[in-house]
């Protein structure tokens, strides 16, 4: 098996097989996007039908990066109990319930 090790294609291939499976919700251009990014994140496509996008997010979303926002997203291997363990210890970032905040913050879907 031939692995790409550009992260730029990585992605590029990542939205290709997504992109199928986003056919059947009709989404347009913008949400199409954050739809892909999600499950690109997750790595797992059967997260669609789960994703919910209030009316006014993606404008707040939109203008939160303009004004410096940066999202880093990971994913941790294990379920609950590893992501809450890995919570539980961390000691730079804090669990918040809000995400509109100018905070650091650490969610659990």
């Amino acid at each position: 098996m031939e692995y790409i090790k550009k992260p730029m294609a990585i992605e590029q291939r990542s939205m290709e097989i997504i992109a199928p499976h986003l056919a059947p919700y009709h989404l347009g251009p913008v949400e199409t996007k954050i739809y892909s990014r999600i499950i690109h994140a997750a790595g797992d496509v059967e997260y669609a039908p789960l994703i919910h996008i209030h009316p006014q997010a993606i404008a707040a979303a939109q203008e939160a990066l303009r004004g410096g926002a940066s999202i880093f997203t990971f994913n941790i291997k294990g379920g609950q109990k590893e992501a809450f363990a890995f919570i539980d210890h961390l000691e730079i970032f804090s669990l918040l319930a809000n995400v509109a905040d100018v905070k650091s913050l650490v969610i659990h879907p």
